[in-house]
C-alpha cells in the first residue's frame, strides 16, 4: 500500500451516494442487503457522527467514523471499496479514526460492533470481545461486539 497519495477528509452530504457505492461492493461478503438500508437511515439520521471519506489520488475508496459520548468512541461504517480490499487501506482508514478520537479525547475508550467476518483485524489492533449474538444480522453475520481501552493498553 502507497499512503503517499491517501487522504481523509471530512464526510459531506454531497458524498452520500459515492458513499452508498462502497457499501453497496461490499454485499454480500461483508454487509447484507439489509445492511445497506441500515447504512443509508444512520446516514440520513445521524448528526452527531464524525464521518470521513477515504480518497486515493482524489478517488474515494472508503468511508468510516466515530460517535463521541462522554469518554465512550463507538465506530461506525468503517468501509473499504471491495476493489481496494487487501491491500492495507481497511488499517489506514480505522488508524485515522483511532488518531482523531485520540485528539478529542485521549482517556476515551473505543468500541465498535463487527462480524465473524473481521474481527480477528480488530484483536490484532488490541481491541477485544466483549459480547456475540449469534445471526444478529439478516441471520447470517453474527454481531462481534468489541472494546480497545486507552488505559489497559500496554
Amino acid at each position: 500500500m502507497t499512503t503517499a497519495n491517501l487522504q481523509f477528509r471530512p464526510y459531506t452530504p454531497e458524498d452520500y451516494q459515492t458513499c452508498l457505492s462502497i457499501v453497496e461492493s461490499t454485499v454480500p461478503d461483508y454487509f447484507s442487503p439489509e445492511d445497506v438500508e441500515d447504512f443509508k437511515n444512520f446516514m440520513q439520521g445521524a448528526p452527531d457522527a464524525k464521518m470521513f471519506v477515504m480518497e486515493l489520488e482524489d478517488q474515494p475508496i472508503g468511508l468510516g467514523g466515530y460517535v463521541m459520548t462522554g469518554d465512550e468512541a463507538r465506530l461506525v461504517y468503517g468501509v473499504v471499496h471491495r476493489a481496494y480490499h487487501g491491500k492495507g487501506y481497511g488499517l489506514a482508514l480505522i488508524l485515522h479514526r483511532l488518531n482523531q478520537i485520540q485528539i478529542e479525547n485521549p482517556e476515551a475508550a473505543v468500541t465498535l460492533e463487527t462480524t465473524e467476518v473481521t474481527y480477528g483485524f480488530f484483536e490484532k489492533l488490541g481491541f477485544h470481545v466483549v459480547n456475540i449474538e449469534k445471526g444478529f444480522y439478516s441471520g447470517k453475520f453474527d454481531k462481534y461486539e468489541m472494546r480497545f481501552d486507552p488505559a489497559a493498553a500496554p
